[in-house]
């Protein structure tokens, strides 16, 4: 393998490693408001029906946007779209930690599922312009265990930070969409839409 080789492949375990952690990242968002449920519905006063809403009213948002999601990843690019649409739902997922009603929530909840819509056909335009046919079932098999594991370690982590007195379910979701603002920062300063203008040392040297 020459360097020019080497160097791609260096660069291409980067990118999957990246939306590993982004695939993580989305479920363990998804799935935290499950472990924040009692706590939740007692200091807000929210019924089980009201409850069982909030926790609908996200399949809606994340269905209707699936389409056009995709159609902004085709279009602008896995660079811009992963790096909007992870933001807007870390926002979201933040802002979750000061609601006050039921009828907040909701609307949280329906627009966290809007910009969760973006991930997978974000993260797939990605895959698909960097990565040779025969490395797409691997890279896309990573993608989707990390966001199982994501979902996973959701349910035993995040007990433990609401337990915390001082984070509490509230702090639970400021940390968790201050996660995904990191990473949405990381993705935007390294990954480039084209692989070839993909840079890998401070003095710009190409990736050809």
């Amino acid at each position: 393998m020459n360097k020019t080789d080497s160097r791609k492949s260096r660069q291409r375990f980067v990118l999957v490693t990246l939306l590993f952690f982004h695939s993580f990242n989305t479920y363990m968002d998804r799935a935290c408001i499950a472990t924040a449920a009692d706590s939740m519905m007692k200091d807000l006063s929210i019924s089980k029906e009201m409850w069982g809403l909030i926790l609908g009213i996200f399949a809606v948002g994340y269905a209707l946007f699936q389409i056009p999601s995709g159609w902004i990843a085709d279009r602008f690019g896995a660079r811009k779209s992963l790096t909007i649409v992870v933001s807007v739902w870390s926002c979201f997922t933040a802002l979750t930690g000061a609601a006050m009603n039921a009828g907040q929530l909701l609307v949280l909840r329906f627009l966290f599922g809007v910009g969760e819509a973006g991930a997978f056909p974000g993260a797939t335009v990605a895959f698909y312009r960097w990565l040779p046919v025969k490395e797409r079932g691997l890279a896309h098999g990573i993608n989707f265990s990390g966001s199982r594991l994501g979902g996973a370690l959701s349910l035993f982590l995040m007990p433990w930070l609401i337990a915390i007195p001082w984070i509490g379910w509230r702090g639970m979701f400021v940390i968790n969409g201050l996660i995904g603002i990191v990473w949405a920062t990381v993705w935007l300063l390294w990954f480039r839409d084209d692989p070839e203008q993909q840079t890998r040392q401070p003095g710009g040297t190409r990736l050809h």
